[in-house]
């Protein structure tokens, strides 16, 4: 069994403005074991509870006042994309609602704000509330105004989320999955109109769709050798799919994917990680 070794991309983009076009894969850096936490995959999805539970009692009680700025981190597209949705340049400051979700999002998973990295996907990837997994940040929009909320649980079409009310922290609330990408917050009504959905980048996702599954294994066969793309982040593409870490994307990544993906829930098993974005 390996020693797992989480990747980091060394250079960042000289500009954070921008998200390095047509980035051609550089020399990388490998740091043994994750930097800022020891939060695996596995942890991270069936540890969602305990997280709760800390924050709820200790740091951040139900009404409690928030209010502070995030770094956004490296935004890439579905597929590792250099274009997305968000149109946020590496590590914009957030604040309000959607600080408040980046900031549930990058303590859960056990990142340092601006170093983490995530994958937009796309509204029409979720036709389903199955496609939907608890520490998804989902954006969503009223009119000409923005929210996001934390999703902590999900029952059929009915979600429990945090989000932050004005500069006040609510958990517990309920959510009601509606037809055309659309949310209800039971409290009161309100629609929302689903934007897209953002996750930590998972190594083993080498197709960068949000899932590790056998898709990855096949993608791997089929591109065997080859990490740089246009228009992709090529150092979080690598990132992802060399789980061997022996800087080539070849069968023993295939099959190590393959070996240890837990293909029903979309995760490895075992001691892997996130991607992130910098040193």
């Amino acid at each position: 069994m390996k020693n797992m070794k989480t990747r980091i991309a060394a250079a960042a983009c000289a500009a954070i403005t921008v998200l390095c076009g047509a980035q051609a894969l550089n020399a990388s850096a490998f740091n043994y074991g994750h930097p800022y936490s020891g939060n695996d995959q596995e942890w991270c999805e069936m540890s969602m509870g305990r997280s709760l539970r800390m924050w709820q009692s200790y740091s951040h009680p139900e009404g409690s006042y928030w209010y502070q700025t995030v770094q956004a981190g490296t935004m890439v597209g579905k597929g590792f994309t250099t274009a997305h949705s968000s149109n946020w340049p590496v590590n914009q400051t957030l604040y309000g609602g959607i600080g408040w979700v980046r900031y549930l999002a990058c303590s859960h998973f056990g990142f340092e704000q601006g170093k983490a990295a995530w994958l937009e996907l796309p509204k029409t990837d979720f036709t389903s509330s199955g496609y939907y997994r608890r520490g998804d940040q989902i954006f969503l929009k009223q009119g000409n105004s923005y929210h996001a909320v934390f999703l902590t649980g999900i029952n059929g079409d009915n979600f429990t989320v945090s989000e932050l009310d004005g500069t006040t922290v609510k958990w517990g609330v309920a959510y009601k999955r509606l037809s055309n990408y659309r949310l209800k917050r039971v409290s009161d009504g309100a629609i929302f109109n689903i934007q897209y959905v953002a996750r930590p980048i998972a190594e083993g996702d080498a197709n960068g769709d949000g899932w590790v599954n056998r898709n990855d294994v096949i993608w791997i066969e089929q591109h065997n050798g080859n990490a740089n793309y246009s228009n992709v982040n090529n150092d979080l593409l690598l990132g992802a799919a060399d789980v061997t870490g022996n800087w080539q994307l070849d069968s023993s990544d295939s099959s190590e994917i393959y070996a240890h993906m837990y293909e029903s829930e979309g995760y490895m098993v075992g001691n892997y990680r996130y991607v992130l974005a910098s040193w």
